[in-house]
């Protein structure tokens, strides 16, 4: 007896015939061999790969098509999420999955050219921890003067991101705000808030 329940997951034809494909593609490029070099690389994944994935679509797959996505929903990416696991392919593809869909489902009308922009092979990720306690409040805000203030650690996929939503604190309330990783480097930092 489980103590989960049963746990198998069913795919309809489209997500069956989905697995096939990724499964097929994360063997041929994937594997313990690659997993070790690319461990090795800057970035920890074949860039060229990551051009394949964007160019099948993957990076939009559960974004809706008025946003340059595939309309497939989310729960596509589960048959692609399971193909890289098993494949031990490392890429931004999950953070930006799940970067997208924080974005879409705070506000897709504000961040609809951030959505296409992942759609189209940015990567994207989520700033979410101060620190090892999740339960801690957000430490990160945007001040008065719409300047973000504060620290995140722990951001997977922050090297090889276009895109960062960062979990904040405005006026003592949890937000969203969205940066553009280019301009970390700068001194103040006006993202835009959801």
């Amino acid at each position: 007896m489980s103590v989960i329940g049963n746990t198998a997951m069913r795919f309809d034809e489209e997500q069956s015939m989905l697995l096939d494909y990724a499964r097929s593609f994360c063997a041929d490029r994937g594997g313990l061999n690659a997993a070790r070099e690319h461990l090795e690389s800057p970035l920890e994944y074949s860039p060229a790969v990551w051009q394949e994935m964007v160019a099948m679509g993957w990076t939009g797959i559960g974004l809706p098509e008025e946003l340059g996505g595939a309309g497939l929903g989310i729960g596509a990416a589960v048959p692609v999420a399971e193909s890289l696991g098993k494949a031990l392919m490392g890429t931004p593809l999950l953070s930006t999955l799940l970067a997208a869909q924080l974005l879409l489902r705070a506000d897709a009308n504000a961040t609809s050219d951030v959505l296409r922009g992942i759609a189209g092979g940015d990567a994207a990720c989520v700033a979410e921890l101060e620190s090892e306690d999740w339960s801690a409040p957000f430490a990160c805000l945007v001040d008065d003067a719409g300047l973000l203030q504060g620290r995140k650690q722990m951001v997977m996929d922050a090297q090889s991101a276009r895109w960062i939503a960062v979990l904040v604190s405005v006026e003592g309330e949890a937000a969203i705000a969205v940066v553009d990783a280019g301009e970390l480097e700068a001194q103040a930092i006006s993202p835009r808030v959801l």
